[in-house]
């Protein structure tokens, strides 16, 4: 049945099909139309008005019917062609193709089909470290990276965000970027990693801005200075400081334990200290001991310190020698017996540098009181005969605890004042102070966030964080608000995730529509009647102009009739009369088709009939 009825159907209408392509009717191509009827295989006469036998796509897919009366191939194929009815011959323009969508069929681009990994994106095929693999990711932006590139369809990350690492995903090695936390701190353009909690001595730290690890808090053996854990050593002891620049060290070590400086040999003094001579002093500090009647000595080196006022004597000359003063709270120097400031009680200190001091005087008691501390030094608590080393805890007064300030990260005390080098993630360092980040101030340059499509977010990391948008922005992966409009690549306009637009959609008013055009190219080859030129707008092609005798209104050319103006797409009849006619091969319409015409008025009106069920009224 099927063979007999397709022979009567494409033998009586072979010239048809030629007639169409010599008219150039691209797109669609129809190699038969309607039949009266045809007898079937049980003899019985069955009417194909209107069926269409055969389909022929310009991938060169057919596309049959297998029995008439009965489900066609497509859901209506006789009404393929009406649903173009945007073009002049209601058939589908060169270049474009008769496509099945879930509206319906309708003339669209061809179907662009790229190979595996390929980004397929506003009709082109393609790799770039813009538009990568198939999901057509930016490598630039994707995954809170600053820059990456595109090998053979996925992004590998050459450099991440402030505040993120590179790290290796995978067996395959594929670099994506990780955010930095205390325990796992890397820089930027690098995989490698440390944990700032355990990092060279530290017990306890965080990791900096630049992927830098900055201690807070150092084992034991170790001491904190701008940001790190040092190890103690002879030139860096704790509290102790540097135990070569001590009066009288000759040689000795650092207490690592304590950090604590250990002399194990003093100095017998050099040119510039002609006057002073030193002893050990309980075997681990060197003291001037030529005058003093408690620590007796002078030999330097390993000899240690005599107590002479023990046995009643006083020390003369690095030795303890029986000499009688009125009062023992006296310095007995230089064969006399007084105090001074610069000669004060049994020690014969001198107030003026003894203990730290600065500058002091010595009392009725033989006692030096400090007046003032020498630089790096302040009065020990609750005791102005003593002054003791500055630290980050103690600075300047033994309640001035720098680590405990606002913002503070780490710096160091001098001369009794706290200088902050590093503040905490959330503050920034201004003039030798941390100040507090905002939206509205954040980071080095007070950065104010709250600009373009910024609506909400935070300044972390001194870095504008976005976490939604306003209105006809999207908010991509790196945190930051773009105009979602009409970028294939960040398209959006709730303010929330941008979306990327891939294969033959386009962004339109910041939604991902499926367009028929992306540019001009394709329009501009369409050859309408009344077209002069073709144009792309809002992924549909509409005519750049009209030529002479049409009318451009809303978007489509009209024929002007003399001073009649056609309805969309009707055409004049010829240039002697004036007229409108269906547009199109034997009164403008499709085999399947009739051409109707109605009176308003005086004024005629053209169109073709789309189905049987078009309430249309025609003329007998």
């Amino acid at each position: 049945m099927k063979t007999r009825w397709k022979q009567r159907l494409t033998s009586g209408y072979l010239s048809l099909g030629f007639v169409l392509l010599a008219l150039g009717l691209f797109g669609c191509k129809w190699d038969a139309s309607k039949h009266d009827a045809f007898v079937n295989d049980d003899g019985e006469v069955e009417s194909c008005e209107g069926v269409l036998s055969e389909i022929v796509m310009r991938d060169g897919t057919v596309c049959k019917r297998d029995d008439c009366p009965g489900e066609k191939c497509a859901p209506n194929c006789s009404d393929i062609p009406l649903l173009s009815v945007a073009f002049e011959r209601n058939l589908c323009p060169k270049n474009l193709f008769c496509d099945e969508t879930e509206t319906g069929w309708r003339c669209s681009p061809p179907s662009l089909e790229c190979v595996e990994n390929v980004c397929n994106q506003a009709g082109e095929c393609g790799n770039r470290d813009t538009r990568c693999g198939k999901e057509c990711i930016n490598c630039n932006t994707a995954n809170q990276a600053v820059s990456g590139e595109c090998r053979e369809g996925v992004c590998t990350i050459t450099e991440c965000a402030v505040g993120h690492h590179k790290e290796k995903e995978d067996e395959n090695g594929i670099i994506i970027c990780t955010k930095n936390t205390h325990e796992s701190c890397g820089k930027t353009d690098s995989t490698v990693t440390k944990n700032c909690t355990k990092d060279d001595g530290a017990d306890r730290g965080i990791c900096n801005l630049d992927g830098t690890c900055l201690a807070t808090r150092c084992i034991s053996g170790y001491t904190l200075s701008t940001g790190k854990c040092w190890p103690y050593t002879v030139n860096n002891c704790g509290d102790s400081g540097d135990c070569r620049e001590l009066p009288g060290w000759g040689t000795g070590e650092c207490n690592t334990i304590d950090g604590i400086c250990e002399a194990t040999s003093c100095k017998t003094g050099s040119e510039e200290e002609s006057e002073l001579a030193y002893c050990l002093q309980e075997g681990k500090t060197c003291v001037d001991g030529r005058h003093n009647a408690l620590f007796c000595g002078k030999e330097g080196g390993k000899q240690l310190c005599q107590d002479c006022a023990d046995e009643g004597m006083r020390c003369v000359d690095g030795e303890c020698k029986s000499v009688v003063c009125d009062n023992l709270t006296l310095c007995y120097k230089d064969s006399e017996c007084r105090n001074d400031k610069d000669r004060c009680g049994l020690q014969c200190l001198n107030c003026t540098t003894a203990n730290n001091a600065k500058d002091g005087y010595c009392n009725e008691s033989g006692e030096c009181v400090i007046i003032a501390c020498r630089d790096g030094h302040h009065f020990a608590e609750n005791d102005r005969a003593n002054c003791v080393r500055d630290t980050l805890e103690a600075c300047g007064l033994p309640n001035n605890d720098c680590s405990k300030l606002e913002g503070w990260l780490s710096g160091r005390c001098e001369n009794g004042k706290c200088t902050v080098e590093m503040c905490e993630p959330d503050y920034r360092f201004d003039e030798g102070v941390c100040i507090k980040n905002s939206t509205t101030s954040c980071g080095e340059n007070e950065t104010n966030c709250e600009q373009g499509g910024w609506l909400e977010g935070s300044c972390f990391n001194g870095q504008c964080q976005a976490s939604k948008c306003k209105a006809n922005y999207c908010l991509q992966e790196n945190a930051v608000c773009v105009d979602g409009l009409s970028n294939v690549g960040a398209c959006g306009k709730d303010g929330g995730e941008c979306r990327v637009c891939v294969g033959r959609d386009a962004c339109i008013d910041g939604v991902c529509v499926e367009v028929d055009c992306f540019d001009n190219n394709v329009c501009s080859r369409f050859s309408q009647r009344g077209w002069s030129g073709g144009r792309c707008t809002n992924g549909k092609c509409e005519p750049a102009g009209c030529s002479s005798s049409y009318t451009l209104i809303d978007g489509t050319c009209r024929a002007s009739c003399g001073s009649e103006l056609c309805n969309a797409g009707a055409y004049c009849n010829n240039s002697n009369k004036a007229d409108c006619r269906c547009a199109g091969n034997d009164g403008g319409c499709m085999p399947s088709q009739k051409c109707c015409v109605t009176r308003t008025g005086n004024k005629l009106e053209y169109r073709c009939l789309l189905d049987s069920n078009d309430t249309h009224i025609c003329p007998p």
